[in-house]
């Protein structure tokens, strides 16, 4: 009995300062991060340069979601680039104070990443001059291991 004894407090000696029982498995909880765009134009391509670039951390999970700002002349055409490497989310475009909803940008390897925004003119117009940047909330979403 007091060898038992003995074995369970080394046992919580050891393991304790590891704040995880034996095999078991790491706790994966989603993170919600948003950031103001304002982007003003400084060209045209058919999209506007520069893009809105944010730099987050995650355990693979990577979602955005964009709602546009209210003065919008027209619905802008958003596309996103992870690591300088474009994801494609299809042909979404967001009308003045309206949302894309959640998107998936794909799986991702633990670590740190950079995201890209670019919008374009809607496909009822809005070109230069009157439409001389873009505005809104960009929310994403990432996982941390705990």
């Amino acid at each position: 009995m007091r060898r038992a004894i003995s074995l369970l407090l080394l046992t919580l000696v050891l393991i304790a300062p590891l704040g995880v029982a034996p095999g078991a498995a790491a706790a994966t909880r989603h993170v919600s991060h948003t950031y103001a765009v304002n982007v003003t134009c400084a060209a045209f391509t058919p999209r506007c340069t520069p893009p809105f670039v944010v730099r987050v951390r995650t355990a693979g999970l990577l979602q955005v979601e964009f709602t546009a700002s209210i003065f919008h002349c027209t619905s802008i055409g958003v596309s996103f680039y992870v690591d300088g490497r474009f994801r494609d989310v299809g042909d979404v475009y967001v009308d003045a104070g309206q949302s894309t909803g959640v998107m998936s940008l794909g799986h991702v390897r633990s670590g740190r990443h950079r995201i890209e925004m670019f919008a374009s003119d809607g496909p009822d117009g809005c070109a230069p001059p009157k439409w001389t940047g873009w505005s809104g909330e960009l929310r994403v979403i990432t996982s941390r291991t705990t």
